[in-house]
């Protein structure tokens, strides 16, 4: 009786044991793992350029205050002459180049503009203009006062060319420009200029020799000596230094420096360049 006793003891403990975990089916799923998405990391926002005060907010950073055509010919041989100008408008290349080679027009404009900055170098400037564009009233001959602006992350650009001519005898003129901080609005010399794009006057120099040779021309102007080397010579680079480094016109367009340098070409009028050296 005591050994049916025990196994029946030892039975029900067995059978105690097993009921005391759930089965594998009895037992609860786990909760699916759900991946959190990773926090965007912020990026910084570029900080924003502040400009110098203009001196009216309401427009542009050039004002064209007004543009005059002075005809101060009329005769029969003056019209004649006006048909031939217009042979001699530079058509060639890009629309900047064009107007910057351009000299004689049919019918020539001078333009008085300002520099909307609220700075001394910008009045001083507005000054200079303003006189300029009123000695061109009483001056003989035809007139032209225009200019070209670009406008850039923190330069301003404006390229000015003026100068006159006479019908059948010669002409006079400059081309030159003003590159102002926008920031601060300070003229930036060219010396300054380059600095800001890490470059030395030998920087120049090698960057206008290797575009004079794509364009086929290895030889200076004042080195050439056959008739070949004299129509595609070229200008600048022997000369440039640092003294006289402010006197050639570089711009800022789209944040790119240009320089006008000089490729003379036999068959375009007007050889002046646009060369890109940044």
């Amino acid at each position: 009786m005591k050994k049916i006793l025990t196994s029946f003891l030892l039975m029900v403990m067995i059978v105690g044991c097993v009921q005391q975990g759930p089965t594998e089916a009895e037992k609860p799923e786990e909760p699916p793992v759900v991946e959190q998405p990773e926090k965007p990391v912020e990026q910084e926002k570029p900080e924003e350029t502040k400009y110098v005060k203009k001196i009216d907010e309401n427009k542009d950073w050039v004002i064209v205050e007004k543009t005059e055509v002075l005809d101060l010919y009329s005769t029969e041989e003056e019209k004649i002459f006006r048909k031939m100008l217009s042979d001699l408008v530079s058509t060639h290349s890009d629309d900047f180049t064009n107007w910057y080679n351009t000299i004689y027009t049919p019918n020539p404009e001078i333009t008085l503009f300002s520099i909307n900055i609220d700075s001394k170098d910008a009045d001083t400037v507005n000054k200079y203009i303003k006189e300029l564009y009123e000695s061109k009233q009483t001056e003989v001959g035809h007139q032209y006062l225009s200019y070209k602006c670009f406008f850039n992350d923190s330069i301003l650009s404006i390229v000015v060319k003026e100068g006159s001519f006479i019908p059948g005898s010669d002409w006079k003129g400059s081309k030159f420009v003003y590159n102002f901080d926008i920031t601060n609005g300070n003229l930036i010399s060219n010396t300054n200029l380059i600095d800001r794009y890490s470059l030395s006057i030998d920087d120049i120099k090698d960057k206008l020799l290797d575009f004079y040779a794509s364009k086929g021309s290895t030889v200076s102007c004042d080195k050439a000596e056959t008739e070949e080397e004299q129509n595609y010579c070229f200008t600048e680079p022997n000369h440039i230094k640092q003294d006289n480094l402010e006197r050639y016109v570089l711009f800022v367009e789209n944040n790119d420096l240009y320089f006008m340098g000089f490729l003379n070409n036999p068959l375009y009028f007007g050889n002046s360049i646009k060369i890109k050296i940044s």
